[in-house]
């Protein structure tokens, strides 16, 4: 974390910064901190594609390696911080504003199935799960089974 807060205070409007620190605070638990972070990650992400400073998907390496914009990893983590405060709706929200951003990744399609079948909704479970299907590996085999036992309970 003092590496991030230094390169924060380097360059104040470092977008990888804010969004590495905010893993950082996460992975402590320390979730008000990591949402702030990403916030500020978007908010300087958003300046920077506005004056047209970063074009496409342009790999930077830090502590990850993004081949995807940051605010696109930076939403995607507030929907696991919501997730893990049981706050479905606002998850639901941060996965779609990744999804916006890079509309072929398997992961949110994933995570919005498990969020939709926690609230009973059966029509965006299958839908999402299906769209899984379409770009994801890995878990095909629990999403299948997810989704009969969802088809079932209609």
């Amino acid at each position: 974390m003092k590496a991030f807060r230094k390169v924060i205070e380097i360059d104040p409007r470092d977008t990888l910064g804010y969004y590495n620190l905010g893993c950082s605070y996460f992975a402590m638990g320390r979730y008000e901190e990591a949402e702030k972070s990403w916030r500020e990650a978007i908010r300087y992400d958003r300046r920077k594609k506005e004056r047209g400073e970063e074009r496409g998907e342009m790999p930077r390496v830090s502590v990850t390696i993004l081949k995807r914009t940051v605010s696109f990893h930076s939403y995607k983590s507030l929907g696991s911080l919501y997730k893990e405060r049981s706050e479905i709706n606002k998850a639901i929200e941060s996965y779609g504003k990744a999804v916006e951003i890079f509309p072929t990744d398997a992961e949110c399609y994933y995570e919005f199935g498990k969020l939709y079948l926690q609230k009973g909704d059966n029509e965006n479970t299958k839908k999402n799960f299906e769209k899984y299907l379409q770009y994801g590996t890995g878990r095909e085999n629990e999403v299948r089974e997810i989704k009969k036992l969802n088809e079932k309970r209609k």
